[in-house]
């Protein structure tokens, strides 16, 4: 008002009339045609100051102009057409930008200029994409977390995540969790990335590397139990480990039934040999669990360490060692006795047990004439019939077959009863003589021829 001359606008500002409000802002896009036209038609020749150019603008000629998409201004007064700083990477910049927009969690802007939250795309399976990201790989999924889904948003690699107005900055997520039975590497794609391995190890859902099995421990699965012998089914998707039980050994992940002879007494255990060999007079079959798990049997049997089963007494032989449940070993039967179903018993009378190992009440054969055998004798010739007796293959005691007959004599070993006459008139052999007595002075013989 009150101005004697027009006057120039200023570098980077902007001229306005006084029936226009200072902030009208003119878009690029219509710049050279709406809003110019009736800028320069109608209030040209009514402009009455100017203002500096805002930031988000650029200002030429006294006209002022939004910043195009992909750039952006952060000064005022800017009088370089089209704005001079290109939109950053990880940012877009629609228009009138006045700083870069960081692009939104699950996206990446890989390359200056862009103009849109899209950016340059959604980030790729196996990665996620915090605010601001710049590649489409940006951070790879964590361990035991898969991502599965393009355009995930933190490390959480998920899409199970809370609604939130903020375009997913500080938004809670539930983790992606690896499926139990496999694991799930740094930038993994799919919840059974890879199989756990043998049955050596193992992998809890959210694994990121196998987990080796303990010493004394197996693994277990969808198939393979608790408690019970395990499944080729899943050998090679375990996801827990178990200490193995009574019974069991545990080696490289497997259970293994203690074998015969040996017994498991703990939890734990991870070598053949269990907890030991079986209690001597005692059994253990396989998975024993006592040393002392089955007594051996009847005298027919023994079990010496380490049994697996009764073992039958030899014939011949006779059982020792323990009680007549429990015996541990086996003797040969000596002579003078023979031995059946492991029991010793002793040459019977009349009979002799001349070697080792007799097997029958027969023992070796009958005594020898003129001897008797008493029970247990070990020679044929064991005993000689006393004097006044005879004796026949088999006597048994020291009656032998009986006494010597009237007018004989018997000496001993005699194997008749009248072994022998007994001499002349001047003797006389009453029964059972074992020799001839003399006829006292005054007496005579009598009986006999």
């Amino acid at each position: 008002r009150g101005s004697p001359v027009r006057r120039n606008v200023s570098v980077g500002w902007y001229s306005v009339p006084d029936t226009v409000p200072a902030p009208h802002i003119q878009s690029a896009t219509y710049a050279r045609s709406v809003d110019v036209q009736r800028q320069v038609l109608d209030l040209r020749a009514h402009r009455t100051g100017q203002e500096v150019c805002p930031k988000g603008h650029y200002c030429v000629g006294g006209r002022k102009y939004t910043c195009p998409a992909g750039k952006y201004n952060n000064a005022t007064g800017l009088d370089v057409e089209g704005c001079a700083e290109d939109c950053t990477v990880g940012h877009y910049c629609p228009e009138a930008s006045v700083l870069p927009t960081p692009c939104p969690p699950g996206t990446y802007g890989g390359a200056t200029g862009l103009t849109t939250a899209a950016c340059s795309g959604l980030c790729a399976k196996g990665y996620y994409c915090e605010e601001a990201s710049t590649s489409a790989t940006q951070d790879p999924c964590p361990a035991g977390k898969p991502g599965y889904a393009e355009g995930l948003i933190s490390d959480a690699c998920t899409l199970d995540c809370e609604p939130t107005s903020h375009a997913g900055v500080g938004r809670k997520c539930t983790d992606s969790v690896c499926e139990a039975g496999w694991y799930c590497p740094v930038g993994s794609v799919n919840k059974t990335q890879e199989v756990c391995g043998g049955p050596g190890f193992f992998c809890p859902a959210g694994s990121g590397t196998p987990t080796p099995v303990s010493t004394g421990y197996y693994t277990i699965g969808r198939y393979s139990l608790a408690g019970e012998l395990q499944s080729d089914r899943d050998e090679k998707i375990r996801d827990a480990q178990l200490p193995c039980e009574p019974g069991f050994f545990c080696f490289g992940g497997v259970k293994y039934a203690c074998p015969p002879g040996t017994y498991g007494l703990t939890y734990g255990l991870a070598t053949v040999e269990c907890s030991g060999l079986c209690t001597p007079g005692f059994y253990c079959p396989e998975q024993s669990v006592y040393a002392e798990q089955v007594p051996c049997g009847g005298e027919d049997v023994y079990c010496p360490v380490g049994s697996a089963l009764p073992t039958a007494v030899d014939p011949g032989f006779y059982s020792t060692t323990g009680a007549p449940m429990t015996r541990s070993a086996q003797t040969i039967c000596p002579p003078g006795s023979y031995c059946v179903k492991g029991i010793q018993r002793l040459c019977p009378p009349g009979k002799y047990g001349g070697t080792n190992g007799l097997t029958s009440g027969d023992c070796t054969a009958l005594c020898a004439e003129g001897y008797y055998c008493p029970r247990g004798s070990t020679q044929v010739r064991e005993v000689a019939c006393p004097a006044g007796t005879w004796g026949r293959v088999g006597s048994g005691d020291d009656k032998c077959s009986g006494l010597c007959e009237p007018g004989h004599y018997c000496p001993a070993g005699s194997t008749r009863a009248t072994q022998h006459v007994c001499n002349g008139e001047e003797y006389y052999c009453p029964r059972g003589s074992g020799a001839p007595q003399p006829v006292p002075v005054g007496y005579y013989a009598t009986g006999g021829a």
